[in-house]
């Protein structure tokens, strides 16, 4: 291995690409959304919204299926006859911004890049914005019905995937600034990371517009409050903690994974197939895994620390199929660092940089809180110092927060990586690229 780099929570790079016309970043999405909003003053956020699901390809028949009212359950919501003035560019962005598809070079179509570092595809997103928005002319809704689109993309992919490319795969961006190509980087499953943080963030975002009285809101305005809102920045659109950047935390707030289980298998539906059952089972098991666990709080004391390493161990080989748990060391709250694969044998941090520095964790949820000083410490002197002292670690080694070589997360959190934009060695931008 070659010494130079010493990562905190890295696990993937920016690779390069072509370019494209329109940058694919939500904000330029949003303003794109604005703009038509300004050229359809008199058009509801319903009917805007459902045309552009019509732009997405996506058809009414999937939330039109799942809700029903009361009164009569043959009766299917008519579909919204307002059409959209639209000019010809903005036609061309959207057209091009939000069909969802995958080439032969794995490049995802119809995805944007959020300021928090998630990939999200937005055709689910407005699927979920639909269905919250139609939701207020029906008196009763069947229970969880703002998870139907994310329950039907899923149950297709657990019936006609392995289990291998059941979920994911996540990928990388051209360039962070001016993002244009979003490339995967495995085979792809039908439901990608990316068509999976749209759903959510378009179940919260529909179970927030069923309950409270949005009509009059434009769909801009929602999308910034929810994407583009600082953590200083307040409004009276959305509640301070519904932004982009909790959404796993939010997502759980609205559903389990057995009420999730049972929208999948009644997409299928499965009832009497034992076979069928045990697959939704296991695909639900393995989407709560990868999307909806949150940071485990700071283990205090060695029994707890070592059972925490034994868990991620079990997941990284069990679950992943690694020869051994992922990280380089993991960093309690109770004064020790642990070794993971350690000095000497490569990691599985960083996907096409393992080879040129470590991965440290930390294990907790620092967005909005420090660890202790003293296991800071630990890493910024003793364990840097150790490194260097044995070859392991170049003098002028790099000090880099996860973010900043996978632009799908925002690990290591917000209040943990603006205290390591403090240290020395840290830098601004990865050298390796």
């Amino acid at each position: 291995m070659t010494p130079g780099a010493l990562w905190i929570m890295v696990m993937a790079g920016i690779c390069m690409q072509s370019s494209a016309v329109h940058l694919r970043n939500m904000e330029h999405f949003i303003t794109a959304v604005a703009h038509l909003e300004h050229l359809n003053p008199q058009l509801s956020s319903l009917a805007l919204v459902s045309n552009l699901c019509q732009i997405a390809d996506q058809t009414h028949n999937v939330t039109h299926g799942f809700m029903r009212s009361s009164n009569n359950e043959t009766e299917t919501h008519p579909k919204i006859k307002e059409r959209l003035n639209i000019n010809l560019n903005l036609s061309h962005f959207f057209s091009q911004a939000l069909h969802h598809f995958i080439t032969a070079a794995y490049e995802e179509k119809g995805v944007v890049l959020t300021p928090d570092g998630t990939t999200v595809a937005l055709a689910p997103l407005l699927l979920g914005l639909e269905s919250g928005l139609r939701a207020e002319n029906v008196s009763s809704q069947p229970n969880g019905f703002y998870l139907h689109p994310l329950a039907r993309t899923l149950g297709l992919s657990f019936l006609n995937s392995t289990p291998t490319v059941r979920l994911g795969a996540e990928g990388c961006w051209d360039s962070v600034s001016a993002p244009m190509v979003f490339t995967l980087s495995n085979f792809p499953s039908l439901v990608t990371d990316a068509v999976v943080h749209g759903g959510m963030d378009g179940a919260i975002l529909g179970k927030h517009l069923s309950v409270v009285n949005c009509s009059k809101m434009n769909v801009s305005t929602l999308l910034r409050s929810y994407y583009l809102r600082t953590v200083e920045e307040l409004d009276d659109v959305l509640d301070p903690h519904l932004k982009g950047r909790n959404r796993r935390q939010n997502f759980q707030k609205i559903t389990s994974s057995s009420l999730l289980q049972e929208k999948v298998a009644g997409v299928l539906p499965s009832q009497g197939d034992a076979e069928l059952e045990s697959l939704i089972a296991k695909g639900i098991k393995e989407f709560v895994l990868r999307y909806m666990a949150i940071p485990s709080k700071p283990c205090l004391n060695l029994q707890t620390c070592s059972q925490n390493m034994r868990a991620m161990q079990r997941f990284h080989q069990k679950d992943w199929g690694w020869y051994d748990i992922g990280y380089s060391f993991v960093v309690g709250s109770d004064g020790y660092i642990y070794e993971g694969r350690g000095w000497m044998s490569q990691g599985a941090h960083t996907k096409g940089r393992n080879n040129v520095g470590y991965g440290v964790a930390f294990i907790g949820d620092y967005s909005g809180r420090l660890p202790s000083t003293h296991d800071m410490e630990l890493v910024r002197h003793h364990l840097v110092k150790c490194g260097v002292n044995n070859g392991f670690l170049q003098e002028d080694f790099t000090i880099l927060g996860h973010r900043q070589v996978v632009v799908t997360t925002s690990c290591p959190g917000n209040a943990l990586y603006s205290e390591i934009t403090t240290w020395m060695h840290y830098k601004d931008k990865d050298p390796l690229k």
